[in-house]
């Protein structure tokens, strides 16, 4: 853990925080305070946590005094890979805890890995989580992280690697009892010929940042990210996702879709990068916003960085209101007003959320009952 924190401060000294998005994360809206990690616990379903321990994988805890030299790779090597930005540095200030998922080469798990941890404490709360994926495997795993308790602050970090030729569905869902600051940072690496398919849903309140990236390492390697955010009350909301094309034959795909009620704010923000030499990659991203409250402010900001010749790239982008040729239609039909907005609602967003877990569609449901 030592380490860790020493390189944190080594790169404090040129780090600064992201200004991307619209939102000056240098506020006191985001300030970070300390953080008390003691209060929380998970649960996997047993059937699926079984079998992946039966083919020698495994899901852990770890900690400042636990943390292997595999583990720590993980960490030093994102930490100096970002070494920049603020927020994550302030993440690695505090004492390390987190889960670490391990999948041996060659295991194809049958069922979805269901993991579900508990953020109980009412102080402040930093969590990592590590996927260890090795080659020629498939998984899919669905991770969910509750803030139950009060906490005032969260900082979750998701990092790891899928290695060659293997195959994996990841979700993660963020869900909070309270308004509370959260910070939610992911750094995945996809070697040759791997494929990751990352789905993102946050139904946390208040002032929410999220910068998720992927990096496409070797030749062939493949991601799609779908994110969902639904802004409620006074929430601001962030979120950036990259896919970063670093080797040639690479494709990838970025899916977002944003509602925005009563008087909230969010922004989001994808970009698609492609490097010199990553030749014959294809990047294509798609972000849309609907505001339903008449006070929401949301704006979306694609971004393509393009650094190679021999490659296919392409963005939309969109903010706008109800279609009210369409609103008309379901009204003229008999369908209460209210109920034809939900229709209108769930159609927008079902590109996204249709990649997202069951228990996901309940949660949204809820903001519109």
């Amino acid at each position: 853990m030592q380490e860790l924190s020493s390189l944190a401060k080594k790169y404090d000294k040129n780090a600064k925080f992201p200004e991307y998005m619209g939102i000056d994360y240098s506020t006191s809206l985001f300030d970070w305070q300390d953080v008390n990690n003691s209060e929380w616990k998970w649960n996997a379903n047993q059937d699926t946590l079984s079998e992946l321990r039966a083919n020698g994988g495994d899901v852990k805890t770890f900690s400042s005094s636990t943390i292997t030299e595999n583990e720590m790779k993980f960490l030093t090597n994102q930490m100096e890979t970002n070494n920049e930005n603020q927020l994550l540095l302030n993440h690695f200030k505090t004492d390390i805890n987190g889960i670490v998922i391990s999948v041996p080469d060659n295991i194809h798990i049958t069922e979805p890995l269901n993991l579900t941890i508990d953020a109980t404490s009412n102080h402040s709360v930093a969590l990592t989580l590590i996927l260890n994926i090795g080659s020629n495997s498939s998984v899919s795993i669905n991770e969910r992280v509750n803030i139950s308790g009060k906490a005032k602050q969260a900082s979750i970090n998701v990092t790891g690697k899928v290695a060659s030729d293997s195959s994996v569905d990841f979700s993660t869902i963020m869900t909070s009892l309270s308004d509370t600051k959260l910070f939610i940072f992911g750094d995945q690496n996809v070697q040759q010929n791997a494929n990751l398919n990352w789905s993102y849903f946050s139904s946390c309140r208040g002032n929410i940042l999220g910068e998720l990236t992927t990096h496409l390492n070797e030749q062939g390697a493949r991601a799609n990210f779908y994110g969902l955010e639904i802004a409620n009350s006074n929430d601001q909301i962030g979120l950036q996702a990259a896919i970063k094309h670093h080797a040639g034959h690479s494709t990838s795909r970025i899916n977002m879709r944003g509602v925005l009620l009563n008087d909230s704010k969010l922004e989001f923000t994808s970009i698609g990068q492609i490097d010199n030499g990553a030749s014959l990659s294809d990047a294509q991203q798609e972000s849309r916003l609907m505001t339903v409250g008449k006070n929401a402010n949301g704006s979306v900001n694609p971004l393509l960085l393009i650094d190679e010749n021999d490659v296919i790239a392409g963005h939309a982008a969109s903010v706008g209101r109800f279609n009210d040729e369409q609103l008309y239609y379901l009204l003229s039909r008999g369908i209460p007003e209210s109920a034809a907005k939900q229709i209108l609602i769930n159609s927008f967003i079902a590109p996204v959320a249709s990649h997202l877990p069951a228990e996901a569609k309940g949660i949204i449901s809820r903001y519109f009952d």
